[in-house]
């Protein structure tokens, strides 16, 4: 009869077993801290009717972003675009404010939000002023907030008091 002794080392003990699990862990956190989006800057705020009170008072329009965790476009744009000088100076044109889903889904469908990141112009009584869904270049993303801010101090339409138009048409 053969007996076989079985080493030790042959099988995973607890340590082996320990290691793993915490690779797993951090595997999982950086993959998660990858991508959230970073915590927004001091200059967006989070309450669409504070920054509707505000851009009435300074006599602009609101810039509202709709982000969603897990989103690699919304990380994208807060990590390449929205942080440059020249992003940050077209932005301070607008009272801007970060709204992020589901927790403020109900706002998002209001406007039709189907795409992230969506960025909104609006006038101050919420009435959309000009709009741009996905990621968009700094360049790209300048201009569309350089029209949007000239339309507004232009008297434009939407400044003033339009109704809405569906996507569909009239």
């Amino acid at each position: 009869m053969v007996t076989e002794t079985i080493n030790k080392t042959d099988r995973p003990g607890i340590s082996t077993m320990a290691w793993f699990l915490v690779l797993a862990l951090v595997t999982l956190a950086l993959f998660t801290m990858m991508n959230r989006p970073p915590m927004p800057n001091a200059a967006w705020g989070s309450d669409l009717a504070a920054a509707q009170t505000a851009a009435r008072k300074r006599g602009t329009a609101v810039l509202v972003e709709f982000t969603t965790d897990g989103c690699i476009h919304c990380v994208r744009m807060e990590r390449s675009v929205l942080p440059t000088a020249a992003v940050k100076k077209a932005i301070n044109q607008f009272e801007p404010v970060r709204l992020h889903w589901p927790e403020n889904g109900e706002i998002a469908e209001r406007y039709g939000v189907e795409a992230f990141p969506s960025f909104l112009v609006l006038h101050p009584d919420g009435k959309p002023i000009s709009g741009v869904a996905g990621y968009v270049p700094a360049q790209e993303f300048i201009q569309f907030l350089q029209a949007a801010a000239a339309f507004v101090s232009s008297g434009g339409p939407a400044a003033s008091t339009v109704e809405a138009v569906p996507p569909d048409g009239p």
